[in-house]
């Protein structure tokens, strides 16, 4: 499962990039704009447009993973640990761009599900909205539901989790052992383990 975790963690780091990389330009334009208002005689207004650069950038971010892994079949994460997503069914078929997607937009879905529920026992609560608390119930929920897969994952022999399942796929790994070369018995060579759940 090492592998899942490594894979996961690699390309929330490619998401953090692209949000950067996206939204930096977008708050760095609107804050030179801002000041050059701010200068101007008898306009106190401050800058506008962060929630928007932090919007268009968490689009951005949420987009790369599907759109990267629909044209190279692959994550960069799971490039690099040497794992793929393959059709439930077969495993030696590669996963469809609609398989690939449903699974994406499985896994989007139910944290947004569980992000607006803590939202909103947040607010019934009564506690306060501050920055921190809203990163807070906005990345607990997302980190529950990544654990609810990989949990569900160790339960069974294919290693397949909640949201395999349901979008008819399964990750095996693709990694062939060139010092025992007898254990290849996956696709590819490799050996169908599933070590890891995606999301």
């Amino acid at each position: 499962m090492i592998d899942r975790v490594i894979s996961r963690g690699l390309d929330l780091l490619m998401m953090g990039t692209v949000f950067c990389a996206v939204a930096a330009p977008i708050i760095v334009i609107d804050g030179f704009v801002g000041l050059q208002h701010m200068l101007e005689p008898g306009n106190q207004s401050g800058t506008e447009g962060f929630v928007g650069a932090l919007a268009v950038g968490g689009l951005a971010a949420a987009c790369w993973e599907p759109v990267w892994q629909s044209t190279r079949r692959r994550t960069f994460g799971r490039t690099t640990v040497d794992i793929e997503l393959r059709d439930g069914a077969d495993p030696h078929l590669h996963a469809s761009t609609g398989r690939v997607l449903g699974r994406y937009a499985v896994s989007v879905v139910t944290c947004c599900a569980c992000i607006g529920l803590s939202l909103a026992a947040a607010l019934a609560a009564g506690m306060g909205v501050t920055p921190w608390r809203v990163v807070a119930l906005i990345a607990v929920p997302c980190a529950l539901v990544w654990l609810s897969a990989l949990l569900s994952a160790l339960l069974r022999s294919d290693r397949r989790g909640w949201h395999d399942m349901v979008a008819g796929t399964v990750l095996v790994s693709t990694f062939v052992p060139s010092a025992r070369p007898q254990l290849g018995c996956g696709p590819s060579g490799g050996v169908v383990d599933g070590s890891g759940a995606g999301r």
